[in-house]
């Protein structure tokens, strides 16, 4: 599902019944990059711990550099939105493209 999808969407139900992570590369300053995003829950149920992981890619598809943040707020009801962001100082090249993945746990409280 692409970012351009989003606005479409009225409601929860039409959403894949996962934690989907969304993100996009802006350039702030000469020299750094920042990955930023949002994390929307619809497991279904309160997630906790929720992790983003991202590999970032050159112009030829190859990795330069993997790490993950932690997402803000630290647990998320279903439905609720968090959001993330990474900062890259003197990368080797300009970031082309991303992957983006959610590791998270189920909130038993």
């Amino acid at each position: 599902m692409s970012l351009k999808e989003f606005p479409e969407i009225e409601n929860f139900q039409r959403l894949p019944r996962e934690v989907i992570v969304k993100g996009t590369i802006s350039e702030e300053t000469e020299g750094l990059q920042r990955l930023h995003g949002i994390v929307i829950n619809n497991v279904g149920h309160a997630v906790t711990r929720i992790r983003v992981n991202a590999v970032l890619f050159d112009d030829q598809k190859l990795p330069i550099r993997a790490t993950n943040a932690l997402v803000d707020p630290e647990k998320l009801e279903q439905g609720a939105i968090g959001t993330f962001a990474l900062d890259f100082k003197e990368l080797p090249c300009k970031v082309k493209s991303h992957y983006l993945h959610a590791n998270w746990s189920f909130d038993y409280d």
